[in-house]
């Protein structure tokens, strides 16, 4: 199939599986397996626009079990973009993004070791989203136990 038919085919998985924005849209639908695996396959397409929609597209699922070895391989890629929708994909569990990353950083593959340590970020980040989350679901004032952080220091007067 073209490049175009590939296109086509993922711009009717868009409207059907991915939230609108217009008003008068139906729900998105679960994805069944078939429709996952292709999904899979076009992100592993060398043709950029063609990968970047299956990420767009699968940025709202979790990947399976089956589908991280997949995922991890394609970070021996170089596309930036591709490489970014990729680790937040890998990162949408915290868990799993964590063993990913291990998985990552023990490849011999350069391109693939960055991504481990992209991931490890991503991982990080959204863990201290969801602690300050959860701070502020405990204490919505903002106010909390904590001690003051100390003032700085008076500045001494300089030699005259």
């Amino acid at each position: 199939m073209s490049s175009s038919g590939k296109n086509a085919a993922l711009w009717h998985l868009r409207r059907r599986h991915t939230p609108q924005p217009e008003e008068k849209a139906a729900p998105p639908q679960p994805l069944d397996a078939p429709t996952r695996d292709l999904l899979l396959t076009l992100l592993q397409d060398r043709v950029g626009s063609v990968a970047q929609t299956a990420v767009e597209i699968m940025a709202h699922l979790s990947p399976t079990p089956d589908e991280v070895p997949v995922l991890e391989g394609l970070l021996r890629r170089r596309g930036a973009d591709l490489r970014r929708g990729l680790i937040r994909l890998l990162a949408a569990d915290q868990a799993q993004g964590a063993q990913s990353a291990g998985r990552l950083l023990a490849q011999t593959n350069t391109e693939q070791r960055q991504a481990g340590l992209q991931l490890l970020r991503e991982v990080g980040d959204a863990a201290r989203r969801l602690q300050a989350e959860e701070c502020h679901r405990t204490d919505p004032a903002g106010r909390a136990d904590r001690a003051r952080e100390p003032a700085e220091p008076a500045r001494r007067p300089g030699p005259v």
